[in-house]
């Protein structure tokens, strides 16, 4: 308890909205200001988002719907094994008050510690730090052209671009050459998809429910990282010119496209008798061509025979029967 401190978060939100016969539109901006539960961690963000809808003529409804955000962290403590501040708290003897450890250096500015080359959580926390910023844009737009009161078509376009970029400090002293990485990753998944839907009382007993689809998903990744190697020249400078010995450099690109065919089949009758058929097709371009359709089939069925046999009972009020199959991969 001498260690973490209460964290906070305050949220401020301004939204405007604007609602006709014909349309609805609303704005809305969001700020994130955020402490962790450790020293020297927090976290910015900003958020702005554009909902709206329009009805252009009798059968036909536009939606477009724009999101970004813009997310900053000067440090983002490490929780993992082996090392990182929570890793050093957990192993200071009890009989060591940690506060005595803030003051985490000594007067050649090297890492303080209660024995030689010891832990100390408030050196990495302070000295060790992990800062990231990530941006994120998304779009969708949609349209519904509807053909009559049980026969309508939808059409949406779908993106989300992110960038992260992020650095990884591990300072020079005594026992430690120091390093600095850095890395920017930028993703992006965009999907055109199409439905036909059919929702329509056959009888008055018998509903039907139809839909069939498809999707196009074209995924994008692009990664870049550089780090030292070797240590660094000069303490607290973090640049890659810093380094002992020429960086290391990565670079990767991926890329991936899935086509999809879908359908669905919903009957029902008088409300207690269901059933459902589905099915799906990808092709992935990842794979080769003999190997790269994949079918996924799936079916169920369920009986209300409480409501079917109109059952009174002081025992159970409802009783369902229900089965399902359904294949994968």
């Amino acid at each position: 308890k001498n260690f973490f401190q209460t964290g906070a978060n305050v949220q401020h939100y301004l939204s405007l909205s604007s609602v006709t016969d014909v349309s609805n539109i609303r704005v809305s901006l969001g700020y994130q200001d955020a402490s962790g539960i450790v020293p020297n961690t927090s976290l910015k963000r900003l958020t702005g988002t554009l909902n709206s809808s329009f009805k252009l003529g009798k059968k036909v409804t536009a939606q477009a719907t724009f999101t970004t955000s813009n997310e900053d962290s000067k440090n983002r403590s490490f929780y993992g094994y082996g090392s990182g501040a929570m890793w050093d708290a957990l192993f200071i003897p009890t009989n060591i008050d940690i506060r005595d450890l803030r003051n985490y250096k000594d007067s050649l500015g090297n890492k303080r510690s209660f024995y030689q080359n010891g832990p100390n959580p408030y050196w990495d926390l302070y000295e060790n730090a992990n800062p990231s910023t990530r941006k994120r844009f998304s779009t969708n737009l949609g349209v519904t052209y509807k053909i009559n009161s049980w026969l309508s078509l939808q059409g949406h376009f779908y993106d989300d671009f992110n960038t992260l970029e992020s650095k990884s400090i591990v300072a020079k002293e005594t026992y430690s050459l120091g390093s600095y990485e850095e890395s920017l990753s930028n993703n992006e998944e965009t999907n055109l998809e199409s439905r036909l839907i059919i929702n329509k009382n056959v009888s008055r007993n018998i509903n039907l429910g139809f839909m069939l689809g498809g999707n196009l998903r074209h995924d994008k990744s692009v990664d870049k990282g550089a780090s030292t190697n070797g240590g660094i020249l000069v303490r607290d400078v973090y640049n890659l010119s810093n380094s002992a010995l020429p960086p290391l450099v990565t670079n990767t690109y991926s890329e991936e496209k899935v086509s999809s065919l879908f359908g669905s089949l919903d009957l029902s009758y008088k409300s207690f008798l269901y059933l459902t058929a589905s099915a799906r097709n990808d092709w992935s371009s990842t794979l080769p061509k003999s190997n790269w359709s994949f079918f996924y089939p799936s079916v169920s069925g369920s009986f209300i025979f409480y409501d079917a046999l109109h059952i009174s009972s002081d025992f159970f009020s409802y009783g369902k029967l229900r089965a399902s199959w359904a294949q994968v991969g």
